[in-house]
């Protein structure tokens, strides 16, 4: 992901342009969050089976069977102490496995408290796509994020 800017003069954070901002992309520790409710496509370890580079589609995979579950992953501390984070983006590749509809939300977790998104995405069958979930303040504090903050949550996803 590159030059993702939120900037529309509204609200109490990233309302001025950010000036020069890096990005640094995380993919899931192997290992479980503290919600496991998706089924892994092979053993326990919901981490490993989404800990992609490039997504594999169907040969490691969670899967939701029902409305209402979650499954969380952590990610590894970011690798700087100092600088002021402006939002996360939480990056799913999603497909619904069967006809009919489902729909998934974003999940933060920080000191065993989900905080649910609001903004529903829709999968739809037979093809994979990413799906963006931005958050730019921390669910936990309803204040802009700082590193610590980030390094303290899980992120993932809830069938609704």
């Amino acid at each position: 992901m590159t030059d993702h800017v939120i900037c529309d003069s509204t609200g109490a954070s990233n309302n001025d342009h950010p000036g020069d901002c890096s990005v640094f992309a995380q993919l899931p520790n192997t290992g479980n969050g503290g919600n496991i409710d998706w089924a892994p496509s092979a053993g326990t370890d919901h981490g490993a089976m989404v800990r992609d580079a490039a997504p594999d589609d169907d040969a490691t995979y969670n899967q939701a069977t029902a409305s209402g579950q979650r499954d969380t992953y952590v990610y590894p501390a970011l690798p700087i102490t100092v600088g002021t984070p402006r939002f996360i983006v939480h990056r799913p590749c999603l497909k619904l496995a069967s006809a009919g509809a489902q729909n998934v939300l974003d999940v933060i977790r920080k000191s065993g408290v989900n905080y649910d998104g609001a903004t529903p995405r829709a999968p739809t069958s037979g093809a994979y796509a990413y799906f963006d979930f931005v958050r730019e303040v921390d669910p936990a504090t309803g204040l802009a994020w700082t590193i610590a903050g980030i390094n303290a949550a899980e992120s993932g996803v809830l069938t609704s």
